[in-house]
């Protein structure tokens, strides 16, 4: 039996908001094929149970408690929020790469911590916003990332 890698290709596409000028930046995921055996199943539940209790619980011991603060201070209640919600954002990204072995290889235009930035995204995958959270922990501020779909999910 021969175990050949996967490789995954995400391509992303920032465009600077103050330049209109895009840029392009392509990251490689890798994972070795020996974990898609029974493992990977285990493995997966683990993922998801984990992601489902961390999102439940965090909901309720980390964000319910601010709540209040939400109608005294909206702008501290927002910007604890966004502080919490991104370090819940770093738990798949670290899942991924201890659980799985995802290897994330970032190449093209770095993102410039502090400017603004517009990413669109072809999704080919269900996953795809992991691999984003991915890029944008290490090369940007993951707290400030906005979504805006085309259509209701």
């Amino acid at each position: 039996m021969h175990s050949r890698g996967r490789e995954i290709v995400v391509l992303l596409n920032p465009w600077s908001i103050n330049e209109a000028v895009s840029s392009y930046c392509t990251y490689f995921i890798k994972q070795d094929s020996k974990s898609f055996g029974i493992m990977v199943s285990w493995k997966g539940i683990y993922f998801i149970l984990t992601l489902f209790w961390g999102s439940f619980f965090g909901s309720i011991f980390m964000l319910s408690p601010f709540l209040p603060l939400m109608f005294v201070n909206p702008s501290w209640y927002r910007w604890i929020n966004n502080r919490l919600v991104a370090t819940w954002l770093t738990l798949p990204v670290a899942l991924l790469e201890t659980m799985f072995g995802v290897k994330v290889i970032i190449t093209g235009d770095a993102f410039v911590p502090g400017e603004r930035s517009v990413i669109i995204m072809n999704h080919r995958t269900r996953m795809d916003w992991m691999f984003l959270w991915n890029c944008l922990m290490r090369y940007s501020y993951l707290r400030l990332e906005k979504i805006c779909l085309k259509a209701s999910l």
